[in-house]
Parts: C-alpha cells; sequence; structure tokens
C-alpha cells in the first residue's frame, strides 16, 4: 500500500514543513491501520500547536484495491 496523495488545505500561517513534519510517518506506512495511525496522531498534536478553531482529517480509501 503507498499513499498516493495528500492534501493539507487552510494552514494559513502555519509553516508547511511543520504539517508535513507530523506527517512524516507516512512514507512508512504499511497498511491503512498504520496510515490512520499516523494520521490521528498528527492530527492531535496539530491541535495543540495553536489557535485553529478545528483541525479535521479525513482518510480516502475508495481507490484501494481490494483483493
Amino acid at each position: 500500500m503507498a499513499v498516493e496523495s495528500l492534501a493539507v488545505l487552510g494552514i494559513g500561517r502555519t509553516r508547511p514543513d511543520l504539517v508535513l513534519r507530523e506527517l512524516a510517518g507516512l512514507s512508512t506506512a504499511q497498511t491503512l491501520d498504520e496510515v490512520k495511525d499516523v494520521v490521528l496522531k498528527a492530527h492531535d498534536a496539530l491541535k495543540t500547536l495553536g489557535p485553529y478553531e478545528a483541525v479535521e482529517v479525513t482518510i480516502d480509501d475508495s481507490l484501494t484495491v481490494r483483493s
């Protein structure tokens, strides 16, 4: 499995490298569960960083090939 794309929207004044650092574990994730774990950990970390109204995460596996 591979993460095909990543969209980070509405970060405003937040440095992109800060968000990417929190998502770095995606490069080694092997399963959808591992992707979910990395994304949820990043979600929690980003919520604590600053004055965000909301931090929302969506994982779309609709293009996942299932055997």
